[in-house]
């Protein structure tokens, strides 16, 4: 069963980019670090912290690049755009460039920015001490 084009895909989309930070607020990624420290695993918190600020202001690039495909952008530009924006390396964004050419439904795409901003405001609205 497909949700989409439904509102219950913006926000099943919105409530998953919202989860790490509902959980566990700013602290998320020194609580990584403390659960992983004892299996070994070597974590920095602080550059994990500026990969998921990254990633969230880079978040509607993905959208973009699915709006430029349905606007009929040229490969290349489209191409060109994704490995801009995107922080993946090439053979990954040329992978993720070949499944929305294939998805039938792009504005799918848009759900997890524009789901992000609404469940973010909606829980601001609810419990505004978490969200500041």
């Amino acid at each position: 069963m497909f949700v989409y084009p439904s509102l219950q895909a913006l926000i099943a989309e919105g409530i998953a980019e919202c989860a790490i930070e509902a959980l566990l607020g700013a602290d998320a990624e020194v609580i990584a670090a403390e659960c992983l420290r004892p299996a070994g695993i070597a974590y920095d918190h602080v550059i994990a912290g500026t990969v998921r600020q990254a990633e969230t202001l880079l978040l509607p690039a993905p959208s973009n690049v699915a709006l430029m495909l349905d606007d009929g952008a040229t490969a290349a530009e489209v191409h060109e755009y994704a490995r801009t924006w995107l922080l993946d390396d090439v053979e990954l964004i040329d992978t993720a460039i070949t499944h929305l050419e294939a998805r039938a439904w792009r504005p799918y795409e848009s759900c997890y920015p524009v789901g992000r901003e609404f469940c973010r405001r909606y829980a601001a609205c609810v419990s505004p001490a978490l969200w500041r």
